[in-house]
């Protein structure tokens, strides 16, 4: 994961993709405390759920981002 101003650069299984976050972004820990996009980490892991917008291209806008454990 990569932020840059209100831009997340994450990668998936289906490859590197780009989020937007705004001031609606909500985010949240695995505990489902709010916490902010300064304190996610390069190696998170996390539950991004949001929609594609209409606007000629491809950018995901984050509505709730939430950091959860690692898988075993």
């Amino acid at each position: 994961m990569h932020k840059s101003g209100d831009m997340l650069t994450v990668n998936t299984a289906q490859g590197m993709r780009q989020l937007m976050v705004n001031d609606q972004t909500t985010f949240l820990d695995e505990n489902q405390q709010s916490i902010s996009l300064d304190d996610l980490q390069q190696a998170d892991n996390l539950a991004i759920f949001g929609s594609l917008q209409h606007d000629g291209q491809t950018t995901f806008l984050a509505t709730s981002v939430i950091r959860i454990s690692a898988l075993p």
